[in-house]
């Protein structure tokens, strides 16, 4: 069934959300006796959605707005706080699951709707991102979008040791997916990185 609205909330429509490639093992370890999580659960992570629906309280987001949704949910009376949308993210952890039941926000983005907090989600500029080049777009589909997720682990620590641009980034190991996006972030950011796949240190300006 659709989720019904709750305060501080919006509905999402998702209109694509990653695979992690932990998760079948996650599952694979799941038992139904040690968790007190009701059954059926939508697991979920980060999404590309569509607002469906509004509470009262919004007051940036519409109907019919693309968004991002990030599934990193920290406690609004308690920021310090830490829960996901996923419960393959924290083994199905039965304390952290009862936090998240009560919130009201269980269910993730595998599923057509979803029942979202209102300060998870992101708008994103549909014009710009999606749009035909010949209009000075991107062309990106929903699918690649979700790779906003990936680069926002390694932008949040750059910017958190104030990197600046034609500054040089020392990253070790240049591994997927982390590494290779902090490198590409770097790039992005303006900066020359110093990364190792699999033989000497490579710069790239």
């Amino acid at each position: 069934p659709i989720p019904s609205m709750l305060p501080g909330s919006v509905l999402l429509r998702i209109l694509a959300t990653p695979l992690h490639s932990y998760s079948k093992l996650g599952f694979d370890f799941y038992n139904p006796k040690r968790s007190p999580h009701e059954q059926p659960f939508i697991p979920g992570s980060s999404a590309i959605a569509r607002v469906s629906r509004v509470g009262d309280d919004a007051t940036a987001l519409r109907i019919g707005q693309l968004v991002f949704f990030d599934s990193v949910m920290k406690g609004r009376d308690s920021p310090e706080t830490i829960r996901f949308c996923n419960p393959v993210y924290h083994g199905f952890d039965p304390q952290k699951m009862e936090v998240i039941d009560s919130s009201g926000f269980a269910d993730g983005s595998y599923a057509e709707f979803m029942r979202a907090p209102l300060e998870n989600c992101y708008p994103l500029d549909e014009a710009k991102l999606t749009g035909h080049p010949r209009e000075w777009g991107f062309a990106y589909t929903p699918a690649q979008l979700c790779a906003l997720a990936t680069f926002l682990r390694p932008f949040g620590g750059l910017s958190s040791i104030d990197v600046k641009p034609g500054e040089t980034v020392l990253i070790s190991p240049a591994t997927y997916p982390n590494g290779v996006a902090a490198c590409m972030v770097a790039l992005a950011m303006g900066n020359i990185f110093l990364g190792h796949q699999r033989g000497p240190p490579i710069i790239r300006n």
